[in-house]
């Protein structure tokens, strides 16, 4: 039998998880910047009533039990509704948030409402047999205890509607992602990369791609890529797929390219010295082909852009 692959690892540890007298904990907390692209974060621990710790571990099960699917993280992969994308917690700045939210709780103990609004998200903690499953959620909109000035709180009481004075807090019946052990398994990408700052470090590659020779000198300029690009998390992203891949580095690559440029018509413009002459209309082209993502289907003859790759 084939050794499981890390991924299947990582959901099988995650699905083998027994939450049968677990303890319940959840840590509430806030970021910031600690220069560059580094993060830190405080925490704090927010005692919780048996019916809610009984109630977060039932979320935390029926999510994970509605996911049956895991595959590699990747910077443009994204997961299905059954689907969880894992990658190792080492190279993240997942740890951060792991020695934010330990030590004594009572000495993290939140004593005001304020210790609770303007969250960046909250972490349910939930230990078992010498093993802490950390699930982690984005504070949006239906965290914030904020009262809305065009909105009255009400509550119906004993048959009668009443003003509710205190606002409450919402918690999501379901997590972005979950760690365990050496493993991220992650739900929502979107709200992932947020919380430990994927788009800095986006940013970061593609300030060093536009300074890597190699690169710049296949074009005749970068004005329209930079434009292209922008801050957009999404190009972004694609830019540092770009990079990791290094096929432009590859000078049969770049050959090949203007060969099949030719003969499919894509429009890519190259210069007397063979370099890219892009355009606003044709940039789009190129980083699809420099991330090697317009392919040709042998069996229905057509010729597709397609998000991402993985090799068969």
């Amino acid at each position: 039998m084939a050794k499981p692959l890390p991924r299947q690892t990582a959901l099988q540890q995650l699905k083998d998880f027994d939450f049968t007298r677990a303890r319940v904990s959840l840590w509430v907390f806030k970021k910031r910047s600690a220069g560059g692209n580094a993060l830190a974060f405080s925490a704090c621990w927010v005692d919780i009533a048996p019916r809610l710790a009984k109630e977060l571990k039932a979320i935390a099960k029926i999510t994970r039990d509605s996911f049956t699917e895991v595959s590699d993280y990747g910077l443009l992969q994204q997961p299905n509704e059954t689907e969880l994308l894992a990658l190792a917690s080492a190279g993240t700045q997942f740890q951060s948030l792991v020695d934010a939210t330990s030590g004594r709780e009572e000495k993290h103990q939140a004593s005001n409402r304020k210790d609770l609004d303007n969250a960046a998200g909250y972490v349910v903690k939930i230990a078992a047999k010498g093993k802490i499953l950390y699930c982690v959620r984005k504070a949006t909109s239906e965290w914030k205890s904020t009262k809305s000035s065009s909105l009255l709180n009400l509550v119906f009481v004993q048959q009668q509607l009443d003003i509710e004075d205190d606002p409450v807090f919402r918690v999501a019946r379901t997590f972005d992602f979950f760690a365990l052990d050496s493993y991220l398994l992650v739900a929502n990408k979107r709200a992932f990369e947020s919380l430990l700052n994927f788009k800095a470090t986006y940013e970061n590659s593609f300030m060093e791609l536009k300074q890597e020779p190699a690169f710049v000198n296949l074009f005749t300029t970068m004005a329209p890529l930079e434009v292209y690009v922008s801050t957009n998390a999404m190009q972004l992203r694609r830019m540092a797929v770009i990079r990791d891949k290094g096929l432009y580095r590859d000078t049969q690559y770049v050959a090949r390219l203007r060969n099949v440029n030719g003969s499919r018509g894509w429009g890519i413009q190259f210069d007397v010295n063979g370099r890219i002459a892009p355009t606003g209309e044709t940039v789009r082209v190129i980083l699809q082909v420099l991330l090697d993502h317009r392919l040709y289907s042998e069996l229905s003859l057509a010729t597709y852009d397609v998000p991402s790759t993985t090799p068969v």
